[in-house]
């Protein structure tokens, strides 16, 4: 990915693509008239296979094919690592959280010339007298992002990222934000949902045609509970 500056194209880059668009006079027009005609252009070009801003069609219109920009003046790589090590975590949804982190370079270059492995730790905290859980994802330096399902209704969820040496010595590199998950009315009243009028209209929507249920563990129970009694009777 690349960051373009229009401000940094100079006057021939802006009169060859004058010339490509044969606006007339071309060669003898200032700076600012060779923007003013080419806004004119693309605000009456109606050619609705390029999408995208002005800038882009500027920069487009100086490379052939519209896809490499490296050439350009005032392109830069978008670096590999920003010099911070954090972990930041989102919610999507009740059940799924999103959850993406970078590592400083020279902690990078450290793990990587390393044994060591890196883990997610997704930490469920106490509540009332609910006790504190959690489980282990092992990643790869390479990785950047991972979704992530928080299982225990009831809980505050946050995640660590850990060092983890050969012997088993961790270390916190970084500790996430917190999301809540709260209880849903499936998981408190798993006996009524037992009835079959109530699963028909609650729990058989969310599973496909092909009777695969949706990817949350609570349905899964709740499924698999319904089809365990079914069977029983």
């Amino acid at each position: 990915m690349v960051l373009i500056n229009i401000e940094t194209l100079t006057d021939s880059e802006l009169k060859s693509i004058a010339c490509q668009e044969d606006i007339e006079d071309w060669e003898s027009l200032s700076r600012e008239e060779l923007i003013d005609e080419l806004e004119s252009v693309y605000e009456d070009n109606d050619d609705a296979s390029f999408s995208g801003t002005l800038r882009q069609k500027y920069v487009s219109s100086l490379i052939p094919g519209k896809s490499d920009y490296s050439q350009l003046p005032g392109v830069e790589e978008i670096p590999r690592h920003y010099n911070k090590t954090y972990i930041h975590l989102t919610q999507k949804d009740a059940v799924w959280a999103y959850v993406f982190w970078n590592l400083s370079e020279s902690l990078y270059k450290e793990v990587e010339a390393s044994d060591s492995k890196l883990v997610l730790r997704i930490i469920a905290t106490p509540s009332g007298k609910l006790s504190r859980k959690s489980y282990d994802i092992e990643i790869t330096i390479h990785d950047k992002c991972w979704t992530i399902e928080l299982p225990w209704p009831g809980r505050t969820y946050f995640i660590k990222l850990l060092l983890v040496d050969s012997n088993g010595n961790e270390t916190t590199l970084c500790s996430s934000n917190t999301v809540e998950r709260t209880r849903s009315w499936l998981s408190e009243h798993k006996d009524a949902i037992m009835d079959p009028d109530l699963y028909e209209i609650l729990v058989k929507p969310l599973i496909s045609k092909e009777g695969t249920p949706v990817n949350c563990s609570e349905v899964n129970n709740i499924v698999y509970s319904f089809e365990k009694k079914d069977a029983e009777i």
